[in-house]
Parts: C-alpha cells; sequence; structure tokens
C-alpha cells in the first residue's frame, strides 16, 4: 500500500428533525464503529457541513479504501441534514478523489438511492447517481458503489454481532457500479436480493 494509510469513511446524517427510530439507527451504527481506530465517522447535518468536513480530511492528508454513506436517501441522492446530496455536489467537488487513491469500495445504505423497483425514470436516476460518485469520486484508483432501490430499515439492536446494519427488502434491487483507474465507467451490475 505504499504511502498510503487506508482506513474506512463512514457518513451519518443528522438533522433537528430527526425522530427517536433515527436517533437510534444513528447510535446503532456509530456504536459499531465507534471502537475501530480504523474507521473515521463523520455525522454531518447539511450540504455545507459535509463540503467541510470532506475537505478537511483531504487537507489533513487522510486515505480510505471504504466508503459508508448510512443517511436517508431518494433516487439519485442521500441527504445531509435536510439537503440532499446529489449528482452535481460529487461532479462539483472531484478534490475529494484524493480520499480514495486506491480501489475502493462505497456502499450507500439509505433507501431508495439506486432508484425505486418499478419505476424506470427512478431507476436510471439511481444508476446516474452511482456513475457519478464513481466518475469523480473514485477517479484515482478505481472501484465501486453500491445502492439499493428499496426502503431499508436499519437494525437498532445493540450487540458485538448485530445491530448498525441496514436491511433491504426481499425482491429489491441492488445496483453496483464498476470503475477502472481514472474513473473510467465499466459496468453496472443488477442483483435481486432474495
Amino acid at each position: 500500500m505504499g504511502k498510503y494509510n487506508l482506513r474506512k469513511l463512514v457518513i451519518l446524517s443528522s438533522y433537528e428533525g430527526d425522530t427517536f427510530i433515527d436517533d437510534v439507527e444513528n447510535a446503532a451504527v456509530f456504536n459499531r464503529f465507534r471502537n475501530d481506530p480504523d474507521v473515521t465517522v463523520l455525522i454531518v447535518s447539511s450540504r455545507i457541513h459535509l463540503k467541510w468536513a470532506l475537505k478537511d480530511l483531504v487537507g489533513r492528508g487522510e486515505t480510505f479504501h471504504s466508503l459508508l454513506i448510512d443517511t436517508h436517501g431518494h433516487d439519485g441522492a442521500f441527504y445531509a441534514g435536510s439537503d440532499a446530496i446529489g449528482a452535481s455536489f460529487m461532479e462539483n467537488h472531484t478534490e475529494v478523489s484524493a480520499l480514495f487513491p486506491l480501489y475502493t469500495k462505497c456502499y450507500l445504505a439509505g433507501c431508495d438511492i439506486g432508484g425505486e423497483d418499478d419505476d424506470e425514470k427512478k431507476m436510471q436516476h439511481g444508476k446516474d447517481f452511482l456513475r457519478a460518485i464513481g466518475e469523480s469520486w473514485l477517479r484515482l484508483g478505481g472501484g465501486e458503489v453500491s445502492a439499493w432501490s428499496s426502503e431499508g430499515l436499519t437494525l437498532p439492536i445493540f450487540g458485538p454481532f448485530f445491530g448498525g446494519h441496514t436491511m433491504h427488502w426481499i425482491g429489491s434491487h441492488l445496483f453496483t457500479a464498476y470503475f477502472g483507474p481514472g474513473g473510467i465507467f465499466l459496468r453496472i451490475v443488477e442483483r435481486k436480493s432474495g
């Protein structure tokens, strides 16, 4: 791995309208990673907060091989607080690619980010978003970006084996887009759960 100290980056969202369930889900994910020295957790509350938190990591020379974005979502976007973060954010902040110098796996756990089942337009919007992430943020070493086309539920069970995992419904689709170095789009693979 040479000069890189590769770690995992986890992005969670917090906003004023969080419900008790949202708080419990965030706590479950946070607790899953809180004692792991190889994980950096960002809890962001807005688009500008996300921008500056990522800029800070770039400025400190941090590098990661894995990115988990576990927030609310909809077709083609995830949320930072109540701000939808879509393809244009990725395309306007390509400097974030410095965080991911080698092959990186990115998983978006939020609901419907990969689109919505039975709606081709929303499915395409989700696929376009996966491409924007890979082409903008994974352009150095390539990698893969995955998102579901269904609602999910983070298991809020605290313990060593459960909790902090988002489960998606049987029959939903997981889309994974693959990229080569340079952010070159290779293909999207669709897998149906069940």
